[in-house]
């Protein structure tokens, strides 16, 4: 019987700290800081304009709408290398040969 009520505990404690990592509220980003190229990604995150899928020129037109002038491959860079693979806050998928960017969810 000892070992029964040792298996017992364990799961109750493993059920226990499941429901803790379950409750934890998301990780959310931080975007409180809009200065440079990333900064301005992250103003359009924040802003909800990449909630749902959005071409890259679109994008590229939002940033300069915004007031943040760069060029097409520094932003292209940025979304790519630092966004998606670095820190993985958006996705990418390419559709008739457009890139369209998205946050992950």
């Amino acid at each position: 019987m000892g070992e029964i009520e040792e298996i017992k505990n364990k799961l109750e404690d493993h059920e226990k700290r499941i429901a803790k990592l379950e409750n934890r509220p998301r990780k959310k980003i931080s975007v409180e800081q809009h200065s440079g190229l990333n900064g301005g990604i992250n103003l359009l995150i924040k802003n909800d304009f990449l909630d749902s899928p959005k071409k890259f020129s679109d994008i590229f037109s939002e940033l300069k709408r915004e007031g943040y002038h760069y060029g097409k491959g520094a932003v292209a860079k940025a979304l790519s290398v630092y966004f998606v693979n670095k820190m993985k806050i958006l996705t990418r998928y390419k559709e008739n040969d457009q890139w369209y960017y998205a946050v992950r969810k």
